[in-house]
């Protein structure tokens, strides 16, 4: 389902398997603000899913997806600066109506990066937020970090 240089099988998909699936992705491509650079790999992508599971564009499901971004984060592991793992695929297919209207627009919710509301504690973590005094003209305030829990309760 993922290889390194899927060399436009999507162009070959539209002609023998389903004209019309990807051309309502290039009319959905079209209508947005992404550029072609973003895209045409999005558009690849989907092929990949297509050729890999059968079926046509609109057969796509949002499993489909999620097991798509895991078996390139498997095979490809690491950052890649060439949009390997982006997930613009999904929202080309949600905003082509491919998956139910009350379907996330958006893969993030299927990330385990991003496992729901993240407690503030982890937010301050993530920035390394260190407590120190704050000094106002000639006035120095100590931190409030050890009086969080008595100032601020609902932390």
């Amino acid at each position: 389902m993922v290889t390194s240089s899927p060399q436009r099988i999507a162009n070959e998909l539209a002609q023998v398997r389903d004209p019309h699936g990807f051309a309502e992705l290039r009319t959905a491509r079209s209508a947005g603000a992404v550029g072609g650079s973003t895209m045409i790999p999005s558009i690849e992508k989907i092929a990949l899913i297509v050729a890999a599971k059968g079926g046509s564009v609109r057969d796509v499901t949002i499993g489909d997806c999620v097991e798509a971004m895991r078996v390139s984060r498997e095979v490809f592991p690491g950052p890649t600066r060439s949009g390997r793992h982006s997930p613009v695929f999904y929202q080309l297919l949600h905003s082509a109506g491919v998956f139910p209207a009350d379907a996330p627009p958006t893969v993030r919710m299927f990330s385990p990066v991003f496992a729901g509301q993240v407690p503030v504690e982890q937010l301050v973590d993530r920035y390394q937020v260190t407590c120190r005094p704050v000094r106002v003209g000639d006035h120095e305030i100590p931190p409030l970090c050890g009086f969080r829990d008595q100032v601020i309760p609902h932390l």
